[in-house]
């Protein structure tokens, strides 16, 4: 950077649990404090994000329901001009909205959106506003549905997402394959599938459970699913029907996802939806083989037979097979999870997502 001061970027953010999204706009954040830049964040007051953003990171406190959500693109325009914000980057649908009202009450910054869903955007009319000088798009199934709806190419970035490798590296000596099966009153030798993602209908959590019931007559293993959300009860239900309470676990939120990732012999992904998949990433730096559904940026990431394995989504038979093969196929399992690996180290490092955003923050804001 050339300038006087550096590049002020305020993030704006209205979901509140942690996920995927939330983690990228950590590593982004923490990406952007290395490279010299001062980032600041609008979010809701309680959510996951704002509890674990270094301590040197402005909140701005902003909500995203209802009436209050033109209060706080009121707080947002007037946090950007006494705070000489540069960029205003939206990482959510309803930042994205937030940021378009904050123009109207006169931020005077230009607006980058980040698009993390593959899904057909809903007000379409959000994304022709001039003053939005940039999309980021996480996966090219995103850059596709983009170019679909008419935002012009010029303004559509492919930075793909990212893990940080640090955290899985320790982990591979933490000792959790062994705990977590101890833990879970499973033998010490079992197979074990796992998956980490919200407990919401999207991410296909109760096609993994069907897999499971398919496999059971058959195949001696467990599954543990990492993340909390709506879903849990239905889940639990699901379960219990199929009488899996003493091989498939909910296990809650974790923040130990590398250590419980080096546990598994196999990672899930059975989503209907998805923007890329950034928990398949997490999965390769553990040295895991995944099975992911044939959807969104999911096979940017898992190329058939060679990182990992794709199967339809919605459908338990076809996950269960593959979950078979992969099972029933050590040699095969290590393959794929050698090749996952190297691929997570060559493509998806957060110096890499930070070089790439930031060059886009210089194209619309060039100093």
């Amino acid at each position: 950077m050339t300038s006087a001061k550096p590049m002020n970027v305020l993030h704006l953010s209205t979901t509140l649990p942690w996920g995927g999204g939330q983690q990228q706009i950590l590593l982004l954040v923490q990406g952007l404090i290395r490279e010299g830049l001062q980032p600041h964040v609008a979010a809701p007051k309680r959510c996951a994000l704002a509890t674990r953003l270094p301590g040197r990171v402005p909140v701005l406190p902003i909500s995203a329901h209802g009436a209050a959500v033109l209060a706080s693109a009121f707080r947002v325009a007037r946090y950007c001009r006494a705070h000489d914000i540069d960029v205003l980057h939206a990482h959510t649908g309803g930042a994205h909205t937030t940021a378009l009202l904050a123009l109207l009450f006169g931020a005077g910054c230009p607006v980058v959106v980040h698009r993390r869903i593959a899904s057909r955007p809903k007000g379409r009319f959000k994304f022709f506003h001039p003053r939005v000088r940039a999309y980021i798009a996480i996966s090219e199934a995103i850059v596709a549905r983009l170019r679909e709806i008419g935002v012009p190419s010029d303004r559509i970035h492919l930075v793909y997402s990212s893990v940080d490798p640090e955290p899985f590296r320790r982990a591979a000596a933490s000792g959790m394959r062994e705990r977590l099966r101890r833990d879970m009153g499973w033998p010490a030798g079992l197979p074990v599938i796992g998956t980490a993602a919200r407990l919401d209908p999207a991410k296909g959590v109760d096609v993994l459970v069907g897999a499971m019931a398919l496999l059971r007559p058959a195949v001696e293993c467990g599954c543990v699913v990492a993340g909390e959300g709506e879903d849990r009860g239905r889940l639990q239900d699901l379960i219990a029907r199929h009488k899996l309470e003493d091989r498939v676990r909910l296990l809650g939120e974790r923040r130990d996802i590398p250590e419980l990732l080096s546990a598994l012999d196999i990672f899930a992904m059975p989503s209907l939806k998805e923007g890329l998949g950034s928990a398949v990433i997490e999965s390769f730096q553990a040295g895991c083989c995944a099975v992911a559904t044939r959807v969104g940026g999911l096979p940017e990431l898992v190329r058939h037979e060679e990182t990992g394995l794709l199967v339809e989504p919605g459908d338990p038979a076809p996950l269960a097979a593959a979950l078979r093969r992969l099972l029933d196929d050590p040699a095969l399992r290590r393959r794929l999870a050698e090749a996952g690996r190297r691929v997570a180290a060559e493509r998806f490092d957060p110096d890499t997502m930070v070089r790439a955003t930031l060059a886009v923050y210089e194209r619309v804001c060039p100093k």
